[in-house]
């Protein structure tokens, strides 16, 4: 009988650790589930003080760090975890926190989705997100394009849903790509193919002239488009056939150069963004539209509709500095984009800043490079669509320029400190 009772206790202490962490996992699930009951709240956000909002953001942290602990002290073991992160939950978690956690966009930083250039990236490398580390690198694959769907479909139809100035074919299409390339669904190569070229089409017939007002709206088209057009690639290259690529072999040169001329806009935001955050550093006062999810531009890959890979080093030195008015272009868009007024606001450890400027240097010479070689081959029918990415980067670089100007009237104030100071 004693030898019987202890073979039991035996079993039980071997099957114990498994046996509760998986019942720890049962009962944290719904935790994960949080966000359904918050995202009302979320939504009518607009409208409440930053004070009740930090509440929920305080929740969202608070649920994220118990699963880090879980996976730091292995009271769950990382298999248990992968297996309910990736079978179970499929990045649930993640999602609740990444959309609980940070804000919609605000008034105060208009071009938000700039920021947030992608996902995965945004989560890997936010200073708030590094925490995770551990908890992302169980994702398989299918959740990442679980966890990025839903993202992108919070973005199309519950960040800006239908809104002014969104065509109803534009509508349209995020219903139709929301429908068809949903991960809930195995798309056919036919089916990918006919997404993508409608996708295509749309960007290539888009036109923003030089008198068209820059509306926030319209702006957020592009990197909707980007996203949605991105996240078909990344999850469902492998399906396209030769045969599509050879017959739309010029248009992927067109959307290359889209998308570079969408990193390069980015590059932009970010700078301006690093700005701002290093301003609310240095003066010690949390500005909490600024608290955004946001990648910091170290391993971004903008296109993949690039048909000869990256350019890098002193091959896109050396090609750029061959093209016609290349510097000159350069000059023109670093003479907006410079921190020159916010520098002296900023009069502290500048790395991030500069940093940010050369990174986007080094985007603005792919762009140039692209969009110089479709003006190059001189084909009647690209000429709207390079005004139209002209003028989309044009406005964006005066966008930074006008954050200058207002950082100008704040150089002068702290100038006026600074003299009575020693005075």
């Amino acid at each position: 009988m004693d030898e019987l009772a202890e073979a039991n206790r035996k079993s039980l202490s071997a099957r114990d650790p498994s046996q509760s962490s998986l019942e720890t996992l049962d009962g944290l699930a719904y935790v994960a589930d949080s966000y359904e009951i918050w995202e009302p709240f979320l939504r009518e956000s607009k409208n409440e003080t930053w004070d009740k909002i930090s509440t929920i953001k305080h929740g969202c942290d608070l649920m994220i760090d118990v699963f880090i602990d879980l996976q730091k002290h292995q009271i769950v073991p990382n298999d248990h975890l992968a297996l309910f992160l990736n079978k179970e939950n499929r990045g649930k978690l993640i999602l609740a926190y990444a959309m609980g956690r940070f804000p919609r966009r605000t008034k105060q930083f208009a071009r938000v989705p700039y920021v947030n250039f992608n996902l995965k990236l945004s989560l890997r490398e936010n200073p708030s997100t590094r925490k995770m580390a551990g908890i992302l690198k169980l994702l398989d694959q299918k959740t990442w394009q679980y966890l990025e769907f839903e993202h992108l479909q919070n973005q199309l139809w519950k960040e800006y849903p239908m809104i002014e100035y969104s065509s109803p074919d534009f509508n349209h299409l995020k219903l139709h790509f929301l429908t068809q390339a949903s991960p809930h669904k195995e798309l056919t190569g036919i089916e990918v193919e006919d997404l993508l070229e409608k996708l295509i089409t749309h960007i290539l017939k888009i036109e923003l002239s030089g008198k068209d007002e820059f509306v926030h709206e319209k702006f957020v088209h592009y990197k909707q488009l980007y996203d949605m057009v991105g996240f078909l690639m990344e999850y469902n290259k492998h399906k396209i056939s030769h045969e599509f690529k050879q017959k739309h072999s010029e248009d992927f040169k067109r959307i290359a150069v889209f998308e570079e001329a969408v990193g390069l806009v980015s590059s932009m935001i970010l700078s301006v963004f690093i700005r701002l955050t290093d301003a609310e550093n240095q003066q010690q006062e949390k500005f909490h539209h600024l608290d955004l999810l946001s990648d910091l531009n170290q391993n971004r890959a903008v296109s993949r509709f690039n048909q000869e890979g990256d350019i890098v080093g002193n091959e896109l030195k050396k090609r750029f500095e061959n093209l016609p008015n290349a510097k000159e272009y350069l000059e023109s868009f670093l003479y907006r984009i410079k921190p020159t007024t916010s520098r002296i606001v900023l009069h502290k450890d500048l790395t991030k800043v500069d940093d940010s400027i050369n990174k986007f240097k080094q985007q603005f010479k792919r762009y140039y490079i692209r969009i110089r070689n479709l003006i190059d081959e001189n084909q009647a029918c690209d000429q709207m669509f390079i005004k139209t990415i002209r003028n989309f980067t044009y406005y964006s670089a005066n966008y930074v320029f006008e954050y200058e100007q207002r950082w100008g009237a704040m150089a002068d104030e702290f100038m006026k400190e600074k003299a009575n100071e020693e005075n």
